[in-house]
């Protein structure tokens, strides 16, 4: 797709009667939606001047995604790149960072407890079985404030679900590559306040590439406890995943065989066990007040070979956040306090064939924040954190201090109609194994810190949404590689550094037209242009961001039993990843097509997916000139019964 199919669409955008975005459960109705991630507690709506998009369960299943990346991909101003297009290997992009980048300036979060790592390496979007989520919620823009280290350029919160009574399903695939999928659930709430769930999921595939082969296992079990005045649940899951890396390719290499393993390393593969454990409490105390806390343990074994070596990595980490949330009644209404502290402790030890290196870092945060209401239609939220942070690396031991705040309004001008602006400051403590890979000469990386601005506006009515975003994201030390620095190999062989001023001015439109009862039409358009404005970069962009992204789609209610879903999704050429100096060849712009038909009938549930169904050959991602080739058409069956 070229510039003029874009510019059409968004002249659409704006003069048909209402195509947008479906950002919240309800499709377009005004019943209320519950929402977390506004102040960490469950709210019925949103009065902080913060942008939410929600992707509701009912969405998902009408899909057919079938992993957490396949549902965000350019949603809520999000930019993913796949290295091999199942999900198991990604980077979220949220308002402008390259892909080295990214995956430490998105906060991923599942109910509310991080899934970031200490290391460069992502969070494992892998290891979340879509079958436990019952919605994701996508805060737009920075919240250093009320989630801290990496919430710069936002934070995504995925929230599992909770039984409410007996109810349970099994579900089997087949599709393209030898893909076989199984997945169960069973979950139930008694009448002495006891729940439970309990979920399990496989899946295997040979991949579209050579050398590609996924054996993937999930299980998750929550046991709840209601008694009345509280809560209290312990839950716990395991997940198991073999995968052989194929490697990138030359563009030589793919015009001769796409799906080919790079000829360098044909053995290369990487296999990890992970734990994540979790006992929370939600304990009302009095009328106003109450307080919720979560202790939680993740564990995580990596070994493998990359890149011809052999490697081993071994992550234990532990988190307790509590918090307390009050109200105070007053003239306007009620202002809500929520007082809290995020407390983790990081243990890293990895092996890359010359000795063990262990590693350690302790984080230390503390955080207020009050909405409070103005008037009888201006809310302001104000809010300040304190956070510090203890490592011991290889290098020495590395600390430092950082105190960011947060001020904002939000008008609601009418029932459906709100206004909002605000400014929050962020930051992100530089990972371990940046540390360890600097410049010669550098004694540690500084901590990236910065201010983001936006206004925007939401306007809703029954059958329809509106959403308009504008943004300024600032950035001082922006932790970036940069693969033209001296680094520890010698000059030119590439560096983690402190880049000079940065800076993302961004739109995000948003909204959601039901334009008949069996009909929904959505749409999200997202421009980012993201700038070096200082240093040897100056006035460059960064690389492996799209400055446009759109997506459309449409949900049709064929009949009682047939629904049809189709999405296009719209990705602006962009420089390869490191590339700092904008000299390589840009990876060009893409036009994916995806349809999903799901057929229902009392409990039983048959659906067809159809992926990239125009059959693009493209590279999800590109550095040094080296590519990832993504999967061709390829379809997907599913049949799940429910009891």
């Amino acid at each position: 797709m070229n510039k003029t199919p874009v510019t059409l669409a968004i002249v659409g955008l704006f003069n048909t009667p209402f195509i947008f975005a479906a950002t919240n459960s309800d499709n377009g109705s005004t019943n209320p939606t519950i929402v977390v991630s506004a102040i960490r507690s469950e709210q019925s709506e949103v009065t902080t001047p913060a942008s939410i998009s929600i992707i509701s369960r009912d969405e998902i299943d009408r899909s057919g995604a079938q992993n957490v990346a396949d549902v965000l991909r350019a949603r809520g101003g999000i930019q993913i790149s796949d290295l091999f297009g199942d999900g198991s290997r990604t980077n979220i992009s949220m308002r402008g960072f390259s892909a080295d980048s990214a995956k430490s300036n998105t906060l991923i979060l599942i109910d509310g407890r991080s899934m970031n790592n200490i290391d460069m390496s992502s969070p494992r979007l892998n290891n979340i079985a879509l079958k436990d989520v019952e919605r994701i919620e996508i805060i737009q823009g920075s919240a250093g404030t009320l989630f801290g280290d990496q919430a710069v350029g936002g934070v995504i919160n995925i929230i599992t679900r909770q039984p409410t009574k007996f109810s349970g399903d099994v579900e089997l695939g087949l599709g393209s590559y030898d893909t076989k999928t199984a997945r169960g659930s069973v979950s139930n709430y008694l009448d002495n306040g006891i729940s439970f769930r309990l979920s399990a999921e496989s899946r295997k595939s040979d991949n579209y590439r050579e050398h590609n082969a996924l054996d993937y296992n999930n299980g998750f079990g929550r046991i709840d406890y209601d008694y009345g005045n509280g809560t209290v649940f312990a839950e716990t899951q395991r997940t198991l995943e073999d995968l052989e890396l194929p490697g990138a390719l030359t563009q030589a290499e793919m015009d001769a065989d796409r799906t080919q393993v790079n000829p360098l390393y044909p053995d290369d593969f990487n296999d990890s066990v992970s734990t994540l454990s979790r006992v929370g409490v939600m304990q009302n105390i009095g009328t106003h007040w109450q307080l919720e806390a979560e202790l939680s343990a993740k564990k995580s074994n990596t070994f493998g070979k990359a890149w011809g070596s052999d490697f081993e990595q071994d992550y234990d980490d532990t988190g307790f956040t509590p918090r307390f949330i009050g109200t105070i009644p007053g003239s306007h209404g009620e202002t809500l306090i929520t007082i809290g502290a995020d407390l983790y402790d990081y243990k890293y030890v990895t092996d890359w064939g010359f000795g063990e290196d262990k590693n350690t870092q302790e984080n230390r945060a503390y955080y207020a924040q009050a909405v409070v209401p103005l008037s009888n239609k201006i809310t302001g939220t104000f809010g300040a954190r304190h956070a510090s942070m203890e490592s011991e690396i290889s290098i020495g031991n590395l600390d430092d201090t950082v105190t960011v705040g947060e001020i904002g309004l939000s008008y609601q001008a009418s029932p459906r109609w709100r206004l909002f602006a605000r400014g929050d400051s962020n930051f992100r403590f530089p990972k371990v194994d940046e540390q360890t890979y600097t410049e010669p000469g550098v004694d540690g990386l500084d901590t990236q810190t910065g201010i983001s601005y936006e206004v925007g506006s939401e306007w809703k009515k029954e059958n329809a949404s509106f959403k308009a975003v504008v943004y300024r994201l600032t950035l001082d030390n922006e932790i970036d590689y940069d693969s033209t620095a001296d680094g520890p190999w010698g000059p030119g062989t590439g560096a983690n550094v402190n880049l000079d001023s940065t800076q993302r001015t961004g739109l995000i439109l948003e909204g959601s037209l039901q334009a008949r009862t069996d009909l929904l039409l959505t749409a999200q358009y997202t421009y980012v242009d993201p700038e070096i404005d200082g240093g040897s970069f100056s006035g460059n962009s960064i690389p492996f961001v799209a400055r446009n992204v759109l997506r459309m789609s449409a949900d049709y209610q064929i009949n009682s039993h047939w629904n049809l879903f189709g999405e296009l999704q719209y990705t602006g050429e962009r420089y390869q990843g490191s590339d700092y100096e904008n000299l390589l060849d840009k990876l060009p712009a893409l036009t994916i097509v995806n349809m999903n038909i799901n057929y229902r009938n009392g409990p039983y549930v048959l659906s067809a997916k159809v992926n990239n169904l125009t059959n693009e050959k493209y590279s999800n991602y590109a550095t040094y000139d080296t590519y990832y080739p993504a999967p061709e058409r390829n379809f997907l069956f599913n049949a799940s019964f429910a009891f």
